[in-house]
This record gives structure tokens, C-alpha cells and sequence, in this order.
């Protein structure tokens, strides 16, 4: 148990660090976040279906003679993708502002539209509608960002708590550490660009870095009260990894045109070095 709560510290202080960094820094990596995004998504990917995933099966076998576990774990994915790509994305799409129908129309075509504009309205008129329009959907990106990485932090953190072997929690552990410190950058990256508040955006890296160690103090109570409850919660956290590996992480990354084959390398390499941890066990 120790280890887990040492690993929920350490988590926490990572992601908490790098979001101040980023926050005053204006250094920014690009490259070095995709290649961390890259050799992730293979170690997220095989922590989902070689590690977690088949113990999972192993626990609930024991109660019911039918592969639920993998069920489970689709249903986990599904989860995350509702709240992602629909619940998150209406927000996203259609912010609170007034004006957010004309924002879009913008983005896309901006000069027929300030034409348009132009005959009703005076040019300062027209500049202050768009400042504005683009100045609530910057201040939207980190609130919607912090709400994703919170969702993924809970239910990394749950997969560290029920875990029942120090290989097992040192594993996972340190697969996770690897990716957060990116979590933590992109987060106070996002809140460097907005205009929100700096006492309100220090707030919301602290809330973000505690979400960690919340779902690891939540995966240790599940842990001590039932197999059945842990094998559940297992599937689902099982189904959430291959989710943030295969629709966000490889999606995000192989989308862009550089050094495909570089990160092409790193996946593979995540994949055999989780892989290589699960056969020594």
C-alpha cells in the first residue's frame, strides 16, 4: 500500500510542477511531447490488453463462466468515448456565448462573413465581435482539457489502487509517471494561452494533479472490499487505457506528418517493454 501512495505523491507533485512551469515558462517542445504521446500509447495500449486486462478475466472466471471481462472493458471504452467525443464535444461546439454560431461560421469562412458583418457594422465593430469570439473559446480549451485529463487521472490512479502485487503496482506506476509530466505541460500550456486568471488557473492544477492520488486511494478501498468489485473496476480501467492509447495518443500523434516513423518506433517499443514486464512476472 505504500508504494501506492508513494506513487500518488510523486504523480501528483509531477503534474502539479510542470503545470506552474508551463504556466510562467514560454518554452515549448512540441517534439519531445510527441515522442513521449508516442512511446505511451504503445505502453497504454499494452498495459490495457496484455497486463490489466487478462488478470481481470482471471478474477471474474472465478464468478461467471463467460468472458465478461472483456465486455466490461468495451464498456469502459464506451464511457470515455460518450463523454469525450459527445458529452465534452457539445460543450466544446457550442460554448456559452451568444455570438458562438457566428464564431464557427468565422473559422470557416471568415472573409465572406466579415463582408457581411462589414455592411451592418464599422471595422472596430468587427474586430471587437471576433477578439471576442476567439477570446471565449481560448478561455474554454483549459476547463475542457482539465476535465478530460481529470477523467483519465481517476481511473489511472483506480488501476494503481487494486492492483495486488508489487510488480504489479511498480509496473503501472511507472508507466503512468512517464506520461504525466506531458499531462501537467499540455494542461498549463493551455492555461498560458487563455486569459483566465493566474490564481484561478493554479487552482485548477492542483485540482488536476489531486485526481491522481484520489483515484488511487479509491482503487485501495475497492481492493479491500471484494475480488468481484476489483475484477469490475479492473475491466473498466482496462478498457479506459486502450481508449486513451488508441483513439486520443496514436490518433493524435500519427495525424501528423512528422517523423511518423520515429514514433512508429517508440509505440512498438512501449508495447515490448510492457510486454517484457508482464512475462517476467
Amino acid at each position: 500500500m505504500w508504494l501506492k501512495l508513494l506513487f500518488g505523491v510523486l504523480m501528483y507533485f509531477e503534474v502539479e510542477q510542470l503545470g506552474k512551469i508551463a504556466i510562467k515558462s514560454q518554452f515549448q517542445n512540441d517534439l519531445l511531447i510527441s515522442y513521449t504521446n508516442a512511446f505511451s500509447s504503445g505502453l497504454f495500449l499494452a498495459v490495457g490488453i496484455v497486463h490489466i486486462l487478462p488478470e481481470a478475466n482471471e478474477i471474474l472466471l472465478e464468478y461467471i463462466d463467460y468472458p465478461i471481462a472483456f465486455l466490461i472493458a468495451i464498456m469502459g471504452f464506451s464511457l470515455l468515448l460518450f463523454v469525450e467525443k459527445i458529452l465534452f464535444r457539445n460543450v466544446e461546439d457550442n460554448p456559452c456565448c451568444s455570438n458562438c454560431q457566428e464564431l464557427q461560421e468565422l473559422d470557416h469562412h471568415q472573409k465572406h462573413h466579415q463582408a457581411i458583418l462589414l455592411e451592418n457594422f464599422d471595422h472596430q465593430h468587427t474586430d471587437k465581435l471576433i477578439h471576442s469570439l476567439k477570446h471565449n473559446q481560448n478561455n474554454l480549451k483549459p476547463y475542457l482539457l482539465s476535465a478530460a485529463i481529470g477523467l483519465h487521472a481517476i481511473f489511472e490512479g483506480i488501476a494503481v489502487g487494486v492492483t495486488a502485487r508489487t510488480s504489479d503496482t511498480l509496473a503501472l506506476g511507472l508507466s503512468l509517471m512517464g506520461h504525466k509530466w506531458a499531462e501537467g505541460w499540455a494542461l498549463g500550456v493551455a492555461f498560458r494561452e487563455s486569459n483566465v486568471e493566474k490564481a484561478i488557473q493554479v487552482k485548477f492544477i492542483i485540482f488536476a494533479a489531486l485526481l491522481s492520488p484520489i483515484g488511487i486511494l479509491i482503487g485501495i478501498i475497492i481492493a479491500r472490499e471484494s475480488t468481484l468489485i476489483s475484477g469490475i473496476v479492473q475491466s473498466i480501467t482496462a478498457g479506459t487505457f486502450i481508449y486513451i492509447a488508441s483513439t486520443e495518443l496514436i490518433v493524435e500523434e500519427f495525424n501528423k506528418n512528422n517523423n511518423k516513423l520515429i514514433k512508429y518506433i517508440l509505440y512498438l517499443l512501449g508495447i515490448m517493454l510492457m510486454s517484457f514486464i508482464v512475462y517476467l512476472e
